[in-house]
């Protein structure tokens, strides 16, 4: 399976089912792992052509560089790695139920979207999901 199928059949369909079930907390951090892991498929398929890699010349190098291109491909790593490593930074983090937008008249006011909150910030993890993947597709030609 090359690095476009990995993308297509494995990472979008997560991001994808999230997307339509922001309240669920597992397919969230699923979500993030797939995108993660998404480091390591493009990195071992493109390994020859040092521009696409950013220069690396290995896949922890490459992973850290992807981590860097942005705020919420870094959130998106500290949560992979969290759920699955328990690595301490998840734990400075307070996992809430809510809400964020403009309430009108007929919405339902019941859904519940997790948002996640350190010191500094608070997001909504599904569109933090939506933006990486959208950065893994730019990357790989597919928009």
């Amino acid at each position: 399976m090359n690095d476009v199928d990995f993308f297509n059949q494995m990472v979008m369909p997560a991001v994808d089912e999230f997307s339509q079930h922001p309240g669920d907390i597992r397919l969230g951090t699923q979500a993030c792992q797939w995108l993660q892991n998404m480091c390591d498929h493009y990195f071992y398929h493109n390994q020859s052509d040092s521009l696409k890699v950013d220069s690396c010349t290995n896949r922890d190098q490459f992973r850290a560089t992807i981590r860097k291109t942005d705020w919420a491909t870094e959130q998106v790593t500290l949560i992979a790695n969290g759920t699955k490593h328990a690595r301490s930074r998840f734990f400075d983090l307070h996992l809430e139920r809510g809400v964020c937008g403009i309430m009108r008249c007929g919405f339902p006011m019941s859904t519940a979207h997790y948002v996640f909150i350190d010191e500094e910030n608070a997001w909504l993890l599904y569109q933090l999901t939506e933006y990486v993947a959208k950065g893994w597709s730019q990357r790989l030609g597919l928009s």
